[in-house]
C-alpha cells in the first residue's frame, strides 16, 4: 500500500510536495485545482512501467490508461527546465524517478545498456559513491554512434548509494574486492528497484469520471485483461472470467442496495459477444420464474455503480487469494448515485480496513483506494465510521487540493477520534452547506 505520492514540477504542482496516502483517502477541492493531477501522476507511471524493457522507463504521456499529450505538456509551467519528480513512498521504503526534457540526440536504449553505462562510470571513477541519474541521461552520439551516459556523479565519504531513482534506506554498501563484483552489486541494486515500481505500479486500478451506458451486448476482450477499464469497456469480460464467484459480487451489490443479480449470458449467433444481465430481486413473474432484463434497461445509476464494484470485487479476491494488495483509483464515485448509495458505497470500501482494525490493529495486507470526490456524503460517512470507533482516523486521509498563485497545495485535514475535523476546514466546501441553510440572498442578478 502506498503510503504517500511526491509530485514535484508536475503540472499545477511546482514545488516538492509529498501527498499522504492511507487505505482510505479522499481528494476535495474546487473543480481545476489539481486533484485529477495526482491520479494522473500514478496513472502515467503505471504505463510507463508497464512498458518497460529492462532496467529505467521514460515517463509515458500518452497511453493506455492516461493521455496528456507531449512531455512538455507536464512539466511545470510549460518550463523545459524543470526537471518533472514522481515519487512513492511505501511505509519506510521510497521510490523516486526524475525525468527532464529530451534532448533530439537521445537515443533508443534498453534498460539494461543504461545500467551497465552507469557501472563503468562507477568503476573509472575507482570509488562506490553515489549518482543521480535520469531517464533522459542516455545519449547517443551519432558520430561515433556509442551511447553514453550524462548526469552527475559525486563521491560519498561513507561509501553508500543514493539514487533519484531509489527505494530510500540511503542505499546499500557495496565494499567488496574485485571491480566486477562492485558492478554486478550495482545492477542488481538498479534492477531490484526496477522490479519492485513496476510490481506496485501493476496493482493499480482505475475507474474514470463517467462510464459508458449499459450496453445490449459486449465483446469479450482476448487480450487476456482481467480490468473494468477505465470507462467500464471490459466489465463484460472482466464478469465472464470472475462467473464462478458472481454469488459474491452479488453479495455485494445487495448490500449496497442494488435490487438485482448479475449473470452472463454467451450470444453464440454475435461471434465472441455477452450479454449483461441483472435478475430483479423485488418481482417475479406470475407464473413465479425470475424476471431477468439487460444492463440498458435498467437505471442509469446502477450502470454507474456496478463497474466500481465489480473491480474492487476483483481486486478484494485477488487480495485474498494471491496476498498482493492494489490501489483503486475513482473519480467521481457519487456519479449518478442516491446518498443512501454512496453511504452503502463507502462502507463496502471500509469493511476490510474495519475487519483488520478488529484483527490484528494494522498488519493485514490491504487494498487501498483513492477518491476524488464533491459529495460531502462520503465525508460525513467516513467521519461517522471514525466516530463509531470502525475505522482508526489514521486510516483515513481527507485530502483539500487548492490552486494557488504559486501552484497547487494539499492540506490534510485531520480527524480526531471521535470523526471531528482538527483544523478549520478550508474554503469552498462545507461553507457552502451552511450559507445554503443560514444565509439570505436578495436576488441572482442578470
Amino acid at each position: 500500500m502506498f503510503t504517500s505520492l511526491i509530485l514535484e514540477n508536475f503540472k499545477g504542482y511546482g514545488t516538492r510536495t509529498e501527498i499522504p496516502l492511507a487505505p482510505i483517502t479522499l481528494l476535495l477541492g474546487a473543480n481545476s485545482s489539481g486533484k485529477s493531477t495526482v491520479l494522473q501522476a500514478l496513472l502515467a507511471l503505471r504505463q510507463s512501467w508497464s512498458r518497460r524493457h529492462d532496467g529505467f522507463s521514460d515517463l509515458e504521456t500518452r497511453g493506455p490508461y492516461s493521455s496528456l499529450g507531449r512531455f512538455g505538456n507536464v512539466q511545470h509551467a510549460h518550463d523545459p527546465a524543470n526537471n518533472v519528480v514522481l515519487g512513492l513512498r511505501r511505509g519506510d521504503s521510497v521510490t523516486e524517478f526524475t525525468y527532464g526534457t529530451p534532448s533530439p540526440e537521445v537515443a533508443e536504449a534498453d534498460g539494461l545498456n543504461r545500467i551497465n553505462e552507469l557501472c563503468e562510470m562507477v568503476l573509472e571513477s575507482g570509488e562506490v559513491g553515489r549518482f543521480e541519474m535520469t531517464p533522459w541521461s542516455f545519449e547517443h552520439d551519432p558520430s561515433t554512434d556509442r551511447s553514453s551516459v550524462r548526469g552527475t556523479y559525486s563521491l560519498d565519504d561513507d561509501r553508500s548509494i543514493e539514487r533519484r531513482i531509489h527505494w530510500s534506506r540511503t542505499g546499500r554498501e557495496l565494499l567488496v574486492d574485485d571491480e566486477q563484483d562492485k558492478a554486478a552489486s550495482l545492477r542488481v541494486l538498479i534492477e531490484r528497484t526496477a522490479y519492485r515500481a513496476e510490481r506496485w505500479l501493476q496493482g493499480i486500478r482505475h475507474i474514470g469520471p463517467s462510464r459508458i451506458a449499459g450496453q445490449r451486448a459486449y465483446e469479450r476482450d482476448s487480450s487476456g485483461n482481467d480490468e473494468v477499464g477505465a470507462w467500464g469497456q471490459n466489465l463484460a469480460t472482466s464478469l465472464s472470467r470472475a462467473e464462478s464467484r458472481l454469488d459474491v459480487l452479488n453479495e455485494r451489490l445487495v448490500r449496497v442496495g442494488v435490487p438485482y443479480a448479475l449473470s452472463v449470458r454467451d450470444l453464440d449467433t454475435l461471434g465472441d459477444t455477452v450479454e449483461i444481465l441483472l435478475e430483479d430481486l423485488r418481482h417475479r413473474r406470475p407464473d413465479g420464474r425470475p424476471i431477468r432484463v439487460g444492463i440498458s434497461d435498467v437505471g442509469f445509476g446502477v450502470g454507474q455503480l456496478i463497474p466500481v464494484l465489480v473491480e474492487w470485487h476483483a481486486m478484494e479476491e485477488r487480495r485474498l487469494d494471491t496476498r498482493a494488495g492494489g490501489t483503486l483509483l475513482v473519480e467521481q464515485p457519487e456519479l449518478h448515485l442516491h446518498p443512501a448509495w454512496q453511504v452503502e458505497l463507502v462502507h463496502e470500501f471500509a469493511r476490510p480496513v474495519a475487519a483488520r482494525h478488529r484483527a490484528d490493529g494494522g498488519s493485514t495486507l490491504l487494498n487501498q483506494v483513492l477518491l476524488e470526490t464533491h459529495s460531502p456524503v462520503i465525508v460525513r460517512t467516513l467521519q461517522r465510521l471514525v466516530r463509531c470507533k470502525i475505522l482508526p482516523a489514521a486510516d483515513v486521509a481527507i485530502l483539500h487540493v487548492e490552486s494557488g498563485v504559486d501552484g497547487t497545495r494539499v492540506k490534510r485535514i485531520g480527524i480526531d477520534s471521535d470523526g471531528t475535523f482538527d483544523s478549520d476546514w478550508p474554503e469552498g466546501f462545507f461553507p457552502q452547506e451552511e450559507d445554503l441553510l443560514f444565509d439570505d440572498i436578495a436576488e441572482l442578478g442578470d
